[in-house]
């Protein structure tokens, strides 16, 4: 793999050996640019580049990367979310007032904001 720093980013483009590779790398560093655009271009950009990586593991069948245990613990995780969204939704379905119910546990924090503030009298 090829070394990459500042100064040899331009000649990193002229290389011919992998015109995806340098796309995605083009597309990555626009990415401040389609922060200040708005919403939309960033989430073009980060799905392309996504995307792609998963068509490039998937076509070279190179998928070293998913040994890696922050991968993993982020695949949990996102199943977790997923599964905890699912639940969720099917728990409203059966009882719709229970989004009611689900901001009582903050009172506490407004109860610790009032207690903060008898402190400094």
């Amino acid at each position: 793999m090829k070394s990459f720093s500042a100064s040899n980013l331009l000649n990193y483009f002229s290389y011919d050996d992998d015109l995806l590779r340098r796309i995605m790398l083009l597309i990555l560093l626009l990415i401040p640019i389609f922060i200040l655009i708005g919403r939309s271009p960033l989430d073009i950009a980060a799905s392309t580049i996504a995307v792609s990586f998963l068509l490039h593991s998937i076509y070279w069948k190179d998928f070293r990367w998913l040994r890696a245990k922050w991968v993993q613990a982020t695949l949990l995780f996102w199943i977790f979310i997923v599964l905890n969204s699912l639940l969720h939704m099917m728990l409203i379905k059966l009882f719709p007032e229970l989004p009611l119910l689900f901001g009582f546990p903050f009172l506490r924090l407004l109860f610790l904001i009032g207690f903060c503030d008898l402190k400094k009298i």
